[in-house]
């Protein structure tokens, strides 16, 4: 791999274009003027001159690799695989960070500048060793995964399989862990080889040999494996040397076309070129030869059974590429319907089918309709869980699965499923609506529990692992918080809106009982109707003396809470939402109306911003708010914060705040029929541009905070390196005064002393490889430094604004001339002057008082001045106008009385 020092721009047809920094994988470095090779950016191939490109430079902190031996599955922090078995014999491992990687990839890290030597955590840290029997259960279900044969855990969890027992494993022993299919069993009975014996089946023939064979007539399982499907939507390529590689899953034993060794596993076993149909494990990913559209297998001609499938293919496709416009993908339609039809099934998704016979169906769908209905229910349930199983990344994808997780630990039930409900309105479109499908679907299973014996928990245990689970470098989580995806799934399947299933109503609240009169008999009693109230029962003598009950008042605070409300021009009292919406339709953005709602006891806010929305003001617990929990006593505190508080901490997509009451705003004008602009008034113009200015004011304080974070964290790393430079230095002097006191020693006294020489020397070691870290961590930080203050935009400049009169305003004057200008001055005679002390500071105050001048930093933030935060005033003019009236602080307890210059006349 070179790296280009110099851009080259393209002349000729056959040239590749280079820009400093790209990276051009070559196969073949030999002499003369010219290379040949590939752009990583631009996935071209193409000569190049030598002398505009350089050798990939190592990093500038290396790791310090060790060979280790570990059968235990550890993860490759460079292509993303495993690391298990024999390869377990030829790994590296880096002393200084953890760092680990398969033999065939310390090439290729010691050759990348980007993968510098930085310690950090590993999440699956597996104690080195080749004893198998000396596994734990948990061991075994790791190494299940890392083989991806991770469907098989629940059983082999079950029969609580530890080391010893997985070594005495026998083809028979197999079948009675569910392992029926001849693919599954000759697969794991080759993992075993590799793992146990240190045995490998190679494969017979290279790319080229397999490629030459005839295709024609091509078994359908084998076509599925061998012939390279086209890129569809929605497909995530790794490009390699020109191979468009893409994850897949195959129905036979393959082999890599690099290694010859097996793809382990039964789903999603490795990488497959889309366009010659090259198969590589992740780990030889960086062995591969250049791409050879030429000699990959002729697709044969297999109709589309089912929409959205491609080429016949209709497992381990994106999502996205089987919608088609339609609520779920077809092949899904078609086995709820006919899981539907047989709900009372018992123990369904949970019995396993004849993996064999799952096999057939699967291998069927792709080549012909399929009348599901006449399938057995367990199959079709089985070929359910294949397809999610076989997707290239799960239902829920990684980049959710701890949102997910971590939703199980609010404090209740009604929070959990408020933040599920918010998680799954996030998903990508395609995942969010197949996974709407799943769980209506489940939610049917559910509904039949009496007959089908599968609950929420029990048909969550069964779909958790198979729809969420995190990454393979993540892996040990899935084992140790499996309770917590599985309490997610139940809740998203019985609880959650994507069940489908209606909100259950509380119960109304249960009236009061009225007090038994024990002493009456049953003839004594009389019905009596109270006004307001439903009839009593009474004792005759009580219906005598009671007297008229009068109907009781209205409760004056409610009374004057809305009397409260209508002196102000957002209330607009009973309206419903299409009168709502008709009196905003004409008004600018930020337009509002606060009304008492007509379909729940309360009041709506009705606001306005690119479109009418409508949101319910809560009531909890004697306060207002939009959500739990509730912060404002009134209606009124909670329009007054929104007044100056964007929307957006409630609803990100409203950007706005409650600006122009809607009985006060100003509205739109309609475009004329001479295409002038929309004709606005004077006060819509101001408002506008005094909301613009406080966009722009709120987006240069942000950026500034920013750029003096990063500057303060340069800062600290500036000290810890200029620290640790102290400590090399401490520790070379050490060793060269070492050094020549042993040379004044005799034999005897060196040996004598050599341990602690090796001592220092480890330590100085040490050392300078802690220097190189923090000096890389510092160089980073200066970047995102570099990169704040480019997103801040200019620096703040040092002009000021201020009125060409101003007679308080002396120019570059120090501070020692600002004493001597205000010596013997009456308190309260001021001036401002330029500072040089920060870009943020460009001015002081300078005045006197109690017969001393005092000197006060004016802050600038590029828009506004003031002496503290927050900065309030648009000049200096104006500052200086409002301190005339007003104190400038508890210790400076005088006004700006007299401008310097007025005062010296």
């Amino acid at each position: 791999t070179f790296r280009a020092i110099y851009a080259f721009p393209v002349a000729e047809q056959d040239e590749l274009e280079l820009l400093p920094g790209d990276l051009i994988d070559v196969e073949t470095v030999h002499e003369g003027e010219w290379g040949y090779g590939v752009n990583r950016r631009t996935q071209k191939e193409g000569s190049f001159p030598w002398t505009y490109v350089e050798m990939c430079k190592t990093a500038a902190n290396p790791h310090n690799f060790v060979q280790t031996a570990s059968k235990k599955p550890s993860f490759c922090q460079h292509c993303g695989d495993f690391i298990w078995g024999s390869l377990g014999k030829q790994s590296y491992k880096c002393s200084a960070c953890d760092f680990r990687c398969h033999k065939k990839c310390k090439f290729s890290v010691e050759n990348n500048s980007a993968l510098e030597c930085v310690p950090s955590p590993q999440p699956l840290k597996p104690a080195d060793a080749d004893n198998v029997e000396t596994w734990t259960p948990e061991d075994v279900c790791i190494w299940l995964a890392a083989i991806k044969m991770g469907e098989y855990i629940p059983n082999f969890s079950e029969k609580g399989i530890d080391g010893k027992k997985l070594a005495n494993l026998t083809p028979s022993k197999l079948g009675d862990l569910g392992l029926d299919d001849p693919f599954h069993k000759e697969m794991m009975l080759a993992c075993l080889g590799e793992l146990i014996r240190g045995e490998c089946r190679m494969g017979e023939a290279d790319f080229s040999a397999r490629a030459a064979q005839p295709t024609e007539p091509l078994d359908p399982l084998l076509f599925l494996d061998t012939c390279p499907r086209p890129k569809g939507p929605g497909d995530k390529l790794l490009v390699i040397r020109n191979h468009p590689f893409r994850v897949k899953t195959f129905l036979n034993m393959c082999f890599c076309d690099s290694c010859r060794k097996p793809l382990w596993g039964v789903v999603r076993q490795g990488l497959q070129c889309t366009l010659c149909g090259f198969v590589t494990h992740r780990m030889c990913q960086d062995l591969v030869p250049f791409c050879q559209p030429k000699l990959a297998i002729p697709p044969v001609t297999i109709r589309p059974a089912l929409p959205g499938s491609q080429n016949g293919f209709v497992f381990g496709v994106s999502l996205e590429s089987q919608l088609c416009g339609q609520p779920q993908p077809a092949l899904l339609a078609q086995c709820f319907a006919a899981v539907e039809k047989s709900l009372k099934t018992a123990n369904i998704y949970r019995n396993q089918p004849s993996g064999a016979k799952t096999r057939a169906l699967r291998t069927e769908l792709a080549g012909k309709p399929v009348n599901l209905s006449a399938q057995d229910t367990h199959l079709v349930a089985a070929i359910i869980k294949r397809f999610f199983m076989e997707l290239p990344e799960p239902l829920i994808p990684f980049s959710f699965y701890d949102r997910f997780v971590a939703a199980t630990s609010l404090p209740s039930e009604g929070a959990q499923v408020s933040e599920l409900n918010t998680l799954v309105a996030q998903l990508p479109e395609a995942n969010r609506i197949t996974l709407t499908a799943l769980m209506q679907h489940l939610g049917k299973v559910v509904g039949m529990f009496d007959a089908n014996k599968m609950d929420p928990n029990s048909l969550a245990a069964v779909w958790a692992p198979i729809i969420l689970y995190p990454s393979e470098d993540q892996l040990i989580f899935q084992f140790r918080q499996a309770q917590q995806a599985i309490t997610v799934v139940a809740q998203l399947m019985s609880l959650c809106d994507c069940s489908g299933r209606p909100a259950i109503k509380a119960p109304p609240v249960i009236p009061r009982k009225p007090k038994a009169d024990h002493g009456a008999r049953p003839g004594q009693y009389e019905n009596i109707t109270v006004a307001g109230q439903q009839s009593l029962y009474m004792s005759a003598s009580e219906a005598r003396q009671a007297p008229q009950v009068k109907p009781r008042a209205p409760k004056p605070a409610a009374a004057t809470a809305k009397a409260a409300l209508s002196s102000f021009p957002w209330f607009a009292e009973s309206m419903d939402r299409a009168t709502a919406e008709s009196r905003l339709q004409d008004c600018p953005d930020g337009t509002f109306l606060v009304r008492s709602s007509t379909s729940h006891q309360g009041y709506s806010l009705t606001v306005k911003y690119r479109e009418i929305r409508h949101i319910v003001i809560n009531f909890s617990n004697g306060k207002y708010g939009f959500s739990e929990p509730t912060n404002f006593d009134s209606v009124i505190d909670l329009v007054q914060c929104f007044q100056s508080t964007p929307l957006s901490q409630y609803n990100a997509e409203l950007e706005t705040t409650l600006r122009y009451p809607f009985k006060t705003a100003p509205k739109q004008m309609a475009p004329d029929d001479s295409g002038y602009e929309e004709q606005m008034t004077e006060e819509l113009y101001i408002r506008n541009g005094l909301d613009l200015r406080e966009s722009l004011e709120q987006q240069a304080r942000q950026n500034q905070r920013t750029m003096n974070e990063y500057s303060s964290t340069v800062k600290d790393k500036q000290r810890d390196v200029k620290a640790q430079e102290e400590i090399v230095t401490m520790f070379k002097e050490q060793k060269k005064l070492h050094e020549s006191y042993r040379e004044s020693l005799s034999d005897q006294d060196r040996q004598a002393v050599q341990s602690n020489y090796e001592l220092l020397i480890s330590r100085l070691s040490d050392a300078e490889r802690q220097l190189t870290r923090l000096s890389s961590e510092l160089q980073r930080e200066k970047q995102k430094e570099d990169s704040a203050r480019t997103a801040a935009g200019p620096a703040v400049q040092s002009s000021v604004v201020v009125s060409e009169g101003a007679t308080f305003f002396v120019g570059n004057t120090s501070r020692e001339e600002a004493d001597r200008m205000l010596e013997g001055q009456p308190d309260g005679t001021f001036l401002v002057r330029l500072s040089t002390r920060s870009q943020t500071e460009p001015c002081a105050l300078s005045l006197r008082y109690n017969g001393v001048t005092k000197h006060i930093h004016i802050h600038h933030d590029g828009f506004r001045y003031g002496l503290a935060e927050p900065l309030s005033f648009n000049s200096l003019d104006s500052l200086c106008e409002y301190y005339k009236n007003e104190k400038l602080s508890g210790s400076i307890a005088t006004t700006l009385k007299t401008p310097i210059k007025d005062a010296r006349r």
